[in-house]
């Protein structure tokens, strides 16, 4: 129901600010799409679809049904290149939302739904840039629990926790990528 509720507003009234990205049959389909129109947004600087990739900022709103124009989080006065998706779970981690970083998963929570996610595309060398700062882990996004390359969507980069933060003698495991392979973190689109 709610998949249908989505793609018949989406066909009776406008393009949603916030798309529930498990409510695609084909969500690997929807993000290429995404790519496809901000490429072609920058085609007087000619953008090549083969030379952009996605670019990812997890957002402080939670909520996507308060996510709209003028709320924390919102970037600029329209709607921004890209688009706001939720409805994400994060397994073998959590969202650490004072921090904005991955952080180790409470006891007993298997599953823990991620803040709306603001998915957009960059030239390559830009987005390597922008993740110049801060450490960053390649969470891989999968329709489902079982992780088969069926069943895989996309990779975004999630923020790890710096050093700098944790004033330690000893180096902090969680602030290398291959800590949270370790962990087996990923998000899933469906937890069922």
């Amino acid at each position: 129901l709610k998949r249908n509720k989505q793609l018949m507003d989406w066909l009776t009234t406008m393009r949603p600010n916030v798309y529930w990205l498990t409510g695609f049959f084909n969500p690997q389909g929807f993000l290429t799409a995404m790519r496809q129109e901000v490429t072609r947004r920058h085609a007087k600087q000619n953008w090549a679809l083969d030379e952009v990739v996605p670019f990812t900022k997890v957002l402080a709103c939670t909520n996507p049904d308060k996510h709209k124009q003028g709320s924390p989080g919102w970037e600029g006065k329209e709607i921004p290149e890209g688009v706001y998706v939720y409805g994400l779970f994060l397994e073998g981690a959590l969202w650490d939302h004072e921090n904005k970083c991955l952080a180790n998963p409470k006891a007993g929570d298997l599953f823990v739904e991620m803040p709306v996610i603001h998915v957009s595309a960059l030239l390559e060398e830009e987005a390597n840039k922008r993740y110049a700062k801060g450490l960053w882990y390649d969470c891989p996004v999968y329709t489902k629990k079982r992780r088969t390359d069926l069943n895989f969507v996309y990779t975004p980069k999630i923020r790890i926790p710096s050093e700098e933060k944790k004033r330690r003698k000893r180096k902090d495991p969680r602030a290398d990528p291959n800590y949270w392979v370790k962990m087996g973190v990923a998000m899933l689109c469906s937890i069922e």
